[in-house]
């Protein structure tokens, strides 16, 4: 059965650049979780110091993908400030959603926040009253990030369409969270922070190094011993050795019933093994058992390096 594959005629088909999606791993994004707990503590101390109102932040968790897709999702006309990271030539962006912005700006102006507003872009004078907010919220960030990297942030820009935000390379990986922010017992909204891929590797690299710098050998012990306990290790079983002169070794021919090598021990004795390891030491000695159909070595002692 054929399947008819219908595509809408105002999607755009771009060629497939391997080089542009640089992905991190899932693993690495959660190690930064804490980091944007404080970011979010600090917000929520700012915030509720502007507004005169108790506000409590929410860190979300980071989330990466194509700059552009990120830019496709957000409304237009919006609220969107930015920075510049000076020492990475990149840029730091929050975006305020419309709804956002109108419910701090309600309670700016002595509201509750609750009010539901059917607009859909600022006027001159909230586009400036959110212009303070964003400066608050990317003073957080930055205190919180030097514990990190020490960022100098400049170059406080706003804009009102995502379309004039450039952010790398068309179709570059970027990275978001979500600040879930409540105004005492109102309803949550959401701002979102947008970091670059350098900024996000500076701080996947420092946060590495403070870790590697901080390591305590008592808590990593478990974890070599149990490597160690993995290696796997060749073990040899052998009778004592036998000392013979050239002239007897060269008398023995292969398949001759005569030529035999004796091992010095009765047919009625105990025989004791050798036990060796890597590098053919020996590590212990053992006796020669049978177990079933089977011969072994049953293990009488291991013996100490000085000993050997």
């Amino acid at each position: 059965m054929n399947a008819a594959l219908v595509i809408d005629d105002d999607a755009q088909v771009r060629p497939y650049d391997p080089l542009r999606h640089e992905v991190v791993d899932r693993g690495q994004l959660r190690r930064l979780h804490p980091l944007l707990e404080a970011c979010a503590h600090r917000m929520g101390a700012n915030l509720s110091a502007g507004l005169r109102r108790p506000v409590h932040v929410v860190a979300g968790e980071l989330e990466q993908g194509a700059w552009d897709d990120f830019m496709a999702g957000m409304e237009d006309p919006t609220f969107i400030a930015t920075v510049l990271v000076a020492d990475l030539d990149e840029r730091l962006l929050l975006h305020f959603p419309i709804a956002t912005a109108l419910s701090l700006i309600e309670v700016q102006l002595g509201g509750d926040g609750k009010t539901e507003m059917d607009r859909v872009a600022l006027t001159e004078i909230e586009f400036a009253m959110v212009s303070s907010i964003a400066s608050n919220v990317f003073s957080a960030l930055r205190a919180s990030l030097d514990t990190l990297l020490d960022l100098n942030l400049t170059a406080l820009q706003r804009h009102r369409s995502p379309h004039f935000v450039k952010m790398g390379r068309p179709g570059d990986t970027a990275f978001r969270a979500e600040a879930s922010v409540t105004i005492g017992d109102g309803a949550s909204r959401s701002i979102w922070l947008y970091l670059p891929l350098a900024t996000m590797r500076s701080l996947l690299s420092t946060l590495e190094q403070e870790e590697d710098d901080h390591v305590d050998p008592d808590a990593i012990l478990p974890y070599v011993e149990r490597s160690i306990e993995e290696v796997p290790v060749e073990l040899y079983v052998a009778y004592p050795p036998v000392r013979m002169s050239a002239a007897q070794i060269l008398s023995l021919a292969p398949g001759n019933p005569e030529s035999i090598i004796l091992l010095g021990v009765g047919t009625t004795e105990q025989v004791e093994l050798d036990i060796l390891a890597a590098g053919r030491t020996r590590i212990g000695r053992g006796v020669l058992v049978t177990n079933g159909k089977h011969a072994g070595c049953m293990v009488q002692r291991w013996e100490r390096r000085d000993e050997r």
